[in-house]
């Protein structure tokens, strides 16, 4: 019985030890994708169609839930010298578990994450 009651314990740390982890692997994973596509920005003078999708497969070859991305970003042409953001957002889920009629129970809740820059244009337009 005493055997048990460890067990679960043991279990209960490393079920809710491993979700910040992977929120913490998501969210580097959103923030280098984010990284990338502001440089292409800055180069493409805003956010066109291309990098858009290049953002989306990138987080679907990731894993990440397409339904609930959400890109945000200044659209192309801006001059140079000109401001651009990118706003990424990603509602994650996020599991929790507790003891409840000496089993573990599972509390999933939806996390928004979301990474925002902006940036300089380099486009040249003449």
């Amino acid at each position: 019985m005493g055997f048990g009651a460890v067990i679960l314990v043991l279990m209960l740390v490393i079920f809710n030890f491993l979700p910040p982890v992977l929120m913490s692997i998501k969210y580097w994973q959103l923030g280098q994708v984010h990284r990338h596509a502001l440089l292409k920005m800055e180069m493409a003078g805003g956010l066109t169609a291309d990098i858009q999708q290049q953002i989306i497969n990138t987080l679907q070859n990731w894993g990440f839930d397409i339904s609930r991305v959400t890109v945000i970003g200044t659209p192309a042409v801006v001059d140079y010298g000109g401001t651009i953001e990118l706003t990424i957002s990603y509602d994650c889920n996020y599991d929790q578990y507790a003891f409840s009629s000496f089993t573990l129970a599972k509390n999933t809740t939806i996390v928004p994450m979301q990474v925002h820059a902006a940036s300089i244009s380099f486009t040249y337009q003449k």
